[in-house]
């Protein structure tokens, strides 16, 4: 047993040495970062010691650190192999080992050399209720850069990107595990270019002080022979195995009603009674209640009053929880629990407890931002929910917003400006997590930041699902599903029915049935919810809901965790025209899910060409329930699976199951 363990750590060794020596990496010259403006390479550094070691049985980790000739600076760089993902991690730590403060205006957590060649590059552009479009561009040999100092991860982009080299056949993808600001640049270097992707630092510098060190977030990216998609599942299946924290009540992927869209922030007790009533017999699994629980005006300014309202609720939310676990449904609650309204009570009492940003609480609106890295900030946020959780006789599910924007600009109350303020509270947001999911392990918690606007590899380590936008009408819903499911796993990624558009809650009931599966399968492409006037739907509306709550929950299992295949095109945000098809590839390749839409002015048939079946093994296939036969996974690669649907605004279900 002991031989065939070190045989299977050789052969993980000898895989990471090949990638790093195929990705043409020069480490010894790479570039480091900017210091006391100098730019630094390897070259300046001198090695103190290499380490190799095992943080996992399957994740090796090379440590080396590297001491400056002229600077008192220290650096620990580290690589580690995801197992047999193909994905490599990068982390940073520095270390002022002198008397003076160190100024750093950039220090990239990967900066990846790649051989020149003919590439086209892709980021995923972001903004309110328009996420993650893919936006590819031929690199044209000069520099481009990014820089995200927003406050929020992904308010303008992800921090990832994808370098493709057509003629070779080779993907370079990287993502950036951070939930604050950050910068991306990609630049000629000679013979190479440089890709390089870090943390931007508030005021844009890092004054690191003497005796201090920081550790930077880390970096990860996969070399791959092949094209997007392969290159993404390599980063969906280190997600899988080593990053996103599976909730055994979420698993799979309950669905859930929110209530926000059928009232937005003025239910009654009466009214959440009724919406209980109807989603557990649509059967849903969740019922979340949204925003203004607490309201007493205003509840966009009284965030941070975290006080069940009496006149809302006159017994408090012990009453709807226990209604909700009677129907059947786990409950949950809607925090903004960075945030304070300048309505609320901590707004008056501990402005101290904010970021600060010229002497005063750094604003957004009419929103406040507390620093978690103060630990009576951090314990009195913890304390609100978990005051909540006692009222409720406990909580299923709490969903965090994150409505704030705060810039990059912070000082201390003393004036100083370190430039690590954000860094601090992002590492303290997740410790909070992370003590929420300790002390409550059956909790489930969603991500959501107005959308997807801080959606990152950081936030996802903590959380088990999120919000992929607030915009929700069908037409747009369907690029969003696209987006989501290049970047994430698609399990994480949480979307409603909701109605004709963005924050109108009414389905258009003389609609043809036809065209209700069509608007119900567009968010079955992750994990599935309903936020909508229910109370209005007519019983074939209710029906096709009801049918197609069934069908997500058998699909489900297959898509939650699979491998995912882009075979269309990204279609427009605004008016998508054709086609769209999403391949779902469980781990072992045994089931398989197509999701096909026929969207405006579509053909009247499409031909899907699967993708991940194993070449010999024999599929049966079914369309919306309907056998279509049998077939070896080559045959179906060859040939496609024809799918016929009438009229435009329609979806079909493409179900691929291994024979025995």
């Amino acid at each position: 047993m002991q031989v065939l363990l070190n045989l299977k750590y050789l052969k993980l060794t000898v895989i990471f040495i090949l990638m790093l020596l195929c990705s043409n990496m020069v480490l010894a010259q790479g570039y480091l970062g900017i210091v006391n403006e100098h730019e630094l390479t390897q070259n300046d550094f001198e090695v103190v010691s290499t380490k190799k070691s095992r943080a996992q049985p399957d994740i090796i980790v090379t440590t080396k650190v590297l001491r400056h000739r002229q600077l008192a600076l220290h650096i620990t760089q580290q690589h580690i192999i995801y197992g047999r993902t193909k994905v490599i991690g990068k982390k940073i730590k520095l270390q002022n080992t002198g008397e003076q403060p160190l100024q750093i205006t950039k220090m990239p957590s990967l900066a990846l050399n790649i051989p020149l060649g003919d590439y086209e590059y892709s980021v995923l552009e972001n903004g309110w209720s328009h996420e993650l479009k893919l936006n590819t561009r031929k690199f044209n040999s000069s520099t481009w850069e990014m820089i995200s100092d927003n406050g929020r991860s992904s308010e303008v982009m992800s921090p990832w990107f994808a370098f493709r080299e057509k003629n070779k056949g080779k993907t370079y993808l990287g993502q950036l595990a951070w939930s604050g600001n950050w910068q991306m640049r990609f630049r000629p270097l000679n013979k190479y270019i440089s890709l390089e992707l870090g943390e931007y630092f508030d005021n844009g510098q890092l004054n690191l002080l003497p005796g201090a060190s920081i550790e930077l977030p880390e970096a990860v990216y996969a070399i791959v022979a092949g094209d997007l998609d392969d290159a993404a599942n390599a980063l969906h299946r280190y997600q899988r195995e080593y990053v996103i924290p599976v909730n055994a009540r979420n698993n799979p992927p309950l669905v859930q009603f929110n209530s926000w869209f059928p009232y937005q922030n003025k239910l009654t007790l009466n009214q959440a009674k009724d919406l209980i009533n109807d989603a557990a017999d649509l059967g849903c699994e969740a019922f979340v209640l949204d925003a203004g629980w607490y309201n007493q005006h205003n509840w966009q300014r009284e965030v941070g009053n975290w006080h069940s309202s009496r006149t809302l609720f006159p017994n408090g939310l012990g009453e709807l929880a226990a209604y909700s676990r009677e129907k059947g449904l786990k409950f949950g609650i809607w925090f903004e629990i960075e945030s304070l309204g300048d309505s609320s009570a901590l707004y008056h009492e501990h402005l101290e407890w904010c970021l600060q940003r010229k002497g005063q609480p750094a604003t957004s609106g009419n929103r406040y931002h507390l620093d978690f890295s103060n630990p009576e900030a951090f314990n009195w946020a913890l304390q609100s929910i978990e005051n909540i959780m006692q009222e409720c006789n406990g909580l299923d599910w709490v969903k965090l917003d994150y409505n704030i924007a705060i810039g990059s600009e912070f000082e201390t109350l003393a004036g100083d400006r370190p430039g690590n303020l954000l860094h601090n509270h992002v590492q303290a947001y997740y410790r909070f997590l992370d003590t929420l999911r300790q002390r409550h392990p059956d909790l489930i918690i969603e991500n959501c930041a107005s959308g997807a606007l801080r959606y990152d590899l950081g936030i996802v380590a903590h959380t088990h699902t999120s919000w992929i936008s607030d915009e929700t009408t069908p037409a747009p819903s369907l690029a969003l599903a696209w987006g989501s499911t290049l970047q994430f796993l698609p399990r994480i990624n949480n979307h409603w029915v909701v109605g004709k558009g963005n924050h109108n809650p009414n389905i258009d009931q003389t609609l043809p049935p036809g065209y209700w599966d069509y608007m119900f399968r567009i968010p079955m492409n992750g994990q599935f919810g309903i936020s909508s006037r229910v109370f209005d739907w007519q019983q074939p509306l209710l029906n096709t809901a009801k049918e197609n709550v069934k069908l997500y929950k058998k699909i489900r299992t297959v898509i939650a965790d699979a491998d995912t295949y882009h075979l269309t095109p990204q279609p427009d945000y605004k008016q998508p025209q054709g086609w769209m098809a999403l391949q779902y590839v469980a781990p072992g390749a045994a089931k398989s899910v197509i999701m096909v839409y026929r969207m405006e002015n579509g053909a009247p048939a499409y031909q899907a060409f699967p993708r991940g079946l194993q070449a010999r093994r024999k599929y049966e296939i079914s369309i919306d329930g309907e056998s279509r036969g049998k077939f070896q996974g080559r045959v179906l690669a060859k040939k496609g699976i024809n799918v016929h649907l009438p009229t435009d605004f329609r979806a079909a279900i493409v179900e691929i199951k291994a024979l025995k």
